[in-house]
């Protein structure tokens, strides 16, 4: 059977908890799998696949910014991010000829190719938004089509905007004709699954993002989780201490573990999150249709996607220091969530039998 290098990118860990359903699912079918990675997303999938080869690959130099102003910040380090992608190709054309891959997959990595294998990118940014600066998103979609043209296909875990509710809106479509030629919409997709649980969590507050945006969003959080009534869970995503307050209904934890924060997901019956693209897709893997979205001030991208799902009647969304959260929990009442699509199990068996089986069979 055929062997496949997949490098996920470290910008966070949302790269690498997605493609964990594509990396089992080519397993199953008796394909050895490489990984290339670093940080953090190396250290999770090496824990989740002991048994796959793991490769240093050069981390991206894309750290957010700590004020609400991210794109002067973004575009101060362009220049070391590109060099990123070059240091990354002749990295994986390096790897590949030592173990000739039959198929490199990069999941948001624009060096993870190599003239030796057939190369395909996944990601659902073809675009990246600039608001108020819309001419600006033209000269973006030229940038990424630069390197996009080097892949086979360019897979995007979105639904077709044509046939069903396109989650990522306009960040996953292009008017580059060339490049819309080479896209596949494979559907969401997300390492969590949606289990039975009893929802015994009224309110689940999942933290993330960047400092000190993070720790500015968990002082509002705890001023105002005491206006709710009910069972409460607040998780800080704060790995590096050990906070665990319980006092009556309310839980306040500094980590999880993944399967735990999986289990609260499940149980919730009202989650309060960011608004990140993994985060998204996890909703609606799961079907959680009562949410409140508090995208991370400067992020462009979550700003874009809180506010395109605002417009869509899907989530309520609402800047982190405007947050009055009694009230807007009230006012997420009247919306909907996503409507309903398939889920990744069925998205990787269908993208696996159009796209990557001809590469590895």
């Amino acid at each position: 059977m055929g062997k496949a290098l997949i490098c996920p990118a470290n910008w966070g860990l949302g790269h690498a908890t997605r493609d964990i359903p594509l990396i089992r699912h080519l397993l199953a079918k008796g394909h050895e799998v490489h990984i290339g990675a670093t940080g953090a997303a190396k250290a999770l999938l090496a824990k989740e696949f002991p048994g796959c080869p793991m490769h240093e690959l050069v981390g991206y130099d894309a750290r957010y910014s700590r004020s609400r102003f991210f794109i002067p910040t973004f575009l101060a380090r362009t220049p070391r991010i590109i060099k990123s992608f070059a240091d990354e190709h002749r990295e994986v054309e390096r790897l590949t000829a030592k173990h000739s891959y039959d198929l490199i997959i990069g999941d948001g990595r624009y060096g993870a190719c190599s003239a030796k294998a057939p190369s395909i990118i996944i990601s659902h940014q073809i675009r990246l938004v600039f608001p108020y600066l819309r001419p600006v998103e033209r000269l973006t979609q030229l940038f990424n089509w630069s390197y996009f043209k080097r892949f086979a296909h360019i897979v995007v875990p979105d639904n077709d905007p044509e046939t069903g509710p396109a989650l990522a809106g306009r960040l996953a479509w292009t008017s580059v004709r060339p490049m819309r030629d080479k896209l596949h919409y494979m559907g969401i997709l997300s390492s969590i699954r949606k289990s039975p649980k009893k929802e015994d969590i009224d309110y689940l507050v999942v933290l993330s993002g960047p400092e000190p945006q993070r720790t500015l969003l968990e002082r509002i959080i705890r001023k105002q989780v005491g206006g709710l009534s009910g069972r409460r869970v607040v998780l800080l995503a704060r790995p590096d201490t050990d906070i665990h307050e319980e006092t009556g209904d309310l839980l306040i934890r500094s980590h999880t573990p993944r399967a735990e924060m999986v289990d609260y997901m499940n149980r919730a019956k009202f989650i309060i999150t960011r608004s990140g693209y993994t985060t998204v897709m996890e909703l609606a893997e799961i079907g959680k249709t009562r949410a409140l979205m508090t995208p991370t001030p400067g992020q462009t991208e979550q700003t874009y996607l809180s506010s395109y799902y605002e417009g869509k009647r899907w989530y309520h969304n609402v800047d982190q220091y405007a947050l009055d959260i009694v009230r807007d929990i009230e006012e997420s009442k009247g919306y909907t969530g996503f409507p309903e699509m398939p889920k990744t199990e069925e998205n990787v068996t269908r993208a696996y039998a159009e796209i990557f089986a001809r590469y590895l069979e």
